[in-house]
């Protein structure tokens, strides 16, 4: 799973502040957040019109956001 992981994260990866999740970055479009344990998508961001050239956790860790360019 890491490898598939790894393939498909080309520009960031950011955990949350409590590790327990990281979100990846990507230049087909989208983001996602992952639970570092079980190494599952729990949420895909889709539909940017351009790439999500960074994805980060707010402070509380309730929020995501991505930005493009």
């Amino acid at each position: 799973m890491l490898d598939i992981i790894y393939r498909v994260v080309d520009y960031s990866q950011v955990f949350s502040p409590d590790s327990s999740y990281f979100v990846t970055s990507t230049m087909n479009q989208s983001a996602c957040v992952w639970d570092v344990e079980t190494l599952e998508c729990l949420c895909e961001f889709k539909g940017h019109k351009g790439s999500v050239k960074t994805a980060l956790f707010s402070p509380d860790g309730r929020s995501c956001y991505n930005f493009i360019c």
